[in-house]
């Protein structure tokens, strides 16, 4: 605050020097009105308050101190003398240079906020990871107990109920201190070619189950030809299985779910459409934050495990709108350089 009141003083100060000479110059002409240095220093204080104070402060200063600055253009058209251009090109290039100057210092004052959120969230999540380490072994344990207790009881009686109660909702934080670690630890990939067509079948298999269930058809296109990836394939896998069970919790009684794999250029796709009731445009970027889910029994950390895991690979994961209602879930993984030089290689070769 201090500084802030410093900083208003130091231009006041300013705006006053510079004033007062050029009204003495205003008054006495014959000292060199036209020639006057000190409407040159009207550039100071207006893009320091650009610098300091941002954007408005800078363009608000800039065109109460116009008129002033214009001083000679308006004096010789007062007198009768005709229009000129006097200082006016001076005046734009001061107000443009005071735009750029305030909209540099505005994006930095936006880019200083992020960068002290994401410090504070980066400590909230060693908190939440260190916390969930220590959670782990005690879930464990209980859960393991609670089950052996329940294997003793009559399926019926109310205390294998009561037991069967905890018994999910310690796995469904076992589930949470999961998704926790896997978020908070270090990406660690093990690549080698996988068949991309291969394991979306296997993922499509793992799926059946809930998608029978929610009464949900399952639907497959696939390109043929679609070169071998480079791809850690139990993450990729976890990533598929994350999109398609999404999917399916969307989609309605009676619809579907379409999974397509797609190869252009140097990449490849996966991409997972629903037919519910989609995304609001101000969401899609919001569902890949951690901790954000419309579920009442999800963690919310599915689909920005999945992006890490894409990212990771050096892919994109994101959002579009259905043609037909719903969304669609675009998997981008870009194929390994050595993949590339083969084709090209043959290419050439043809």
């Amino acid at each position: 605050m201090a500084s802030e009141t410093l900083k208003t003083g130091l231009l006041t100060g300013l705006l006053l020097v510079i004033a007062g000479f050029e009204m003495f110059f205003l008054l006495f002409p014959d000292k060199g009105l036209a020639d006057s240095p000190w409407r040159a220093f009207y550039y100071m204080p207006v893009i320091l308050a650009a610098y300091w104070f941002g954007l408005k402060a800078g363009l608000g200063l800039s065109i109460l101190t116009t008129p002033v600055y214009l001083l000679p253009t308006i004096r010789f058209f007062w007198a009768g003398q005709g229009f000129t251009w006097g200082n006016l090109p001076e005046s734009l290039v001061l107000n443009l240079a005071v735009w750029g100057v305030g909209r540099l210092r505005n994006q930095l004052w936006l880019l200083s906020g992020q960068m002290e959120s994401n410090r504070d969230l980066a400590a909230v999540g060693r908190a939440a990871s260190s916390i969930a380490h220590d959670m782990k072994t005690p879930l464990m344990a209980i859960g393991g107990f609670v089950s052996q207790v329940s294997r003793t009881l009559e399926p019926e009686s109310n205390e294998f109920r009561k037991l069967s109660i905890a018994l999910r909702q310690t796995s469904r934080l076992e589930s949470l201190v999961k998704d926790i670690l896997a978020y908070a630890r270090p990406m660690e990939l093990h690549k080698r070619e996988e068949d991309l067509n291969q394991l979306v079948l296997d993922c499509l298999e793992l799926i059946e189950e809930l998608a029978g269930r929610k009464q949900v058809e399952l639907k497959l296109k696939q390109s043929m030809g679609i070169p071998p990836v480079m791809l850690d394939r139990s993450r990729i896998q976890q990533a598929l299985i994350n999109l398609l069970s999404n999917a399916v919790e969307a989609a309605p009684p009676g619809g579907y779910v379409q999974v397509s794999s797609i190869h252009r250029g140097n990449e490849v796709r996966v991409e997972v459409a629903d037919n519910g009731e989609g995304i609001m445009p101000d969401k899609k970027e919001e569902i890949f934050l951690p901790f954000v889910t419309a579920k009442d029994q999800g963690t919310g950390l599915g689909l920005s495990i999945a992006r890490k895991i894409v990212e990771a690979h050096q892919g994109r994961l994101y959002v579009r709108d259905a043609l037909e209602g719903g969304a669609v879930f675009v998997l981008l993984l870009p194929l390994g350089a050595k993949r590339r030089r083969k084709m090209f290689g043959a290419c050439n070769d043809n």
